[in-house]
C-alpha cells in the first residue's frame, strides 16, 4: 500500500514537532546550587582598645583547628576550632594600646588551606562612645550579604523560545520537503 505525499508530509510535520517539543522539555535551564561562598562576619567592626568582637566564619573543614590573627600588630587573637558544618564561632578582645585605624583580621587554617579576612576599624581613646556596625567579608575580601545564598548564575539564559524556534523550523522544513517532493513527482 503507498501513502499520499499529503500524508507523508503530515507524519514528516508530526515528527519533528515531537522531536521539537521533546527538546523544549528536556533542555531546562540549568541551575546549579553551589556551596555558600565562605565568610569571616564580625561583629561589631568598629571597637575600640579593650573591646570583645565576635566572629563567626564558614566554609572550613570539620574540626579543622583555625588562628585568628590582628594583621597589622601581627598578635594571634585565638585558636578556635571548627565544628562539625566547617563554622567558626569565638568572641576575642582587641589588645590595648592598638592603634587607631583600619585594621585587617584573618582567620587561617592549614590542611586544607584557607584564609579568611575582615575589616575592623579601631577608634581612637577619645572617641570610644557611639554605636558599632557589623559587617562580613569573602575570600577576597569583598563586602559579603548576610542573607541566604542565591542560586548561582550559570551564564545560560532560558533557551526554551530558541528550540520551540527551532522545533517550528524543523516542522516548516519537513512540510516543505514533502511539498517539494509531491512536485518532482508530480512533474
Amino acid at each position: 500500500m503507498r501513502t499520499s505525499p499529503r500524508r507523508a508530509g503530515l507524519a514528516a510535520m508530526a515528527a519533528s514537532t515531537v522531536v521539537g517539543a521533546v527538546a523544549l522539555i528536556v533542555a531546562q535551564p540549568a541551575y546549579a546550587q553551589y556551596p555558600p561562598v565562605p565568610l569571616l562576619v564580625l561583629d561589631p567592626t568598629v571597637v575600640c582598645p579593650g573591646d570583645s568582637v565576635t566572629f563567626h566564619a564558614t566554609g572550613f573543614a570539620p574540626g579543622q583547628q583555625t588562628t585568628l590573627r590582628l594583621l597589622t600588630k601581627s598578635v594571634v587573637l585565638g585558636q578556635f576550632d571548627a565544628d562539625p558544618q566547617g563554622d567558626v564561632d569565638g568572641t576575642v578582645t582587641i589588645p590595648p594600646g592598638t592603634h587607631s585605624g583600619k585594621h585587617t583580621v584573618r582567620l587561617e587554617a592549614v590542611d586544607p588551606e584557607r584564609d579568611l579576612s575582615a575589616k575592623l576599624t579601631v577608634k581612637k581613646p577619645n572617641d570610644c562612645t557611639g554605636s558599632a556596625s557589623s559587617t562580613s567579608l569573602d575570600e577576597s575580601g569583598n563586602a559579603g550579604a548576610l542573607s541566604a545564598p542565591e542560586l548561582a548564575a550559570t551564564g545560560r539564559e532560558d533557551d526554551s523560545l530558541k528550540l520551540f524556534g527551532g522545533a517550528a523550523g524543523l516542522a516548516l522544513l519537513g512540510g516543505g520537503t514533502v511539498m517539494a517532493v509531491r512536485r518532482f513527482k508530480s512533474s
